[in-house]
């Protein structure tokens, strides 16, 4: 048998700390990806990237000149609040009145949390749409003109279906690491959760 490890990058990299590690093959599958020598095999970049079987690209999307429909997605737990955060950006714009919006609530969400996000926006429910659990995100990447995500796997997905997306990083290393990403000009990054504020959410 074989075995096969997915690691990290930079400092999120196992093998970087552990060079030891007894695999056969290393697949780090991220934009800026370099290459690490040792035993092992090594697979590196976005080429590598590991997509679901649930996930299927019906058609290439078209970026419309105007948007109607944005999906919001912050990973299964958010343990940052970002959702709440991006939320309320939403609900203070005017402008953003005409919009269709579907917010993800991940499967670590709890039920108090889930409620209160409901019921404190029950009076917008004709353009929010809560989300609760889903299994996967295929169906609302087809509905979506554009997201708003965290910095972690979901923006791989985003930019495999042709979605352009405004991203905000959990923390300082995220950050870091999307600069990587950023480079290729594939996302909008808007900063860290610490560094903005639902003004900047609400005006991007």
């Amino acid at each position: 048998n074989k075995l096969m490890f997915i690691d990290g990058i930079d400092e999120g990299s196992i093998i970087k700390k552990k060079p030891n590690l007894n695999i056969d093959f290393l697949v780090t599958p991220y934009f800026g990806a370099t290459k690490i020598n040792g035993s092992f095999k090594h697979f590196y970049g976005e080429k590598f990237f590991i997509i679901s079987n649930k996930f299927k690209r019906e058609l290439k999307k078209e970026t419309k000149q105007t948007i109607q429909n944005c999906l919001v997605t912050f990973g299964q737990s958010d343990p940052y609040l970002i959702t709440e955060f991006v939320l309320n950006g939403i609900i203070t714009n005017n402008n953003l009145k005409q919009m269709n919006f579907k917010i993800i609530l991940g499967s670590l969400f709890d039920s108090e949390r889930i409620n209160n996000l409901i019921d404190n926006n029950k009076y917008l429910q004709n353009k929010i749409n809560f989300i609760q659990k889903p299994d996967n995100l295929n169906k609302y990447y087809l509905w979506a003109d554009i997201a708003i995500s965290g910095s972690g796997l979901t923006k791989y997905e985003l930019a495999y279906f042709g979605i352009p997306s405004l991203i905000i990083s959990m923390n300082s290393l995220d950050e870091l690491i999307q600069k990587k990403f950023d480079k290729y000009k594939v996302a909008l990054h808007i900063g860290s959760i610490n560094q903005i504020n639902d003004l900047i959410i609400s005006k991007n």
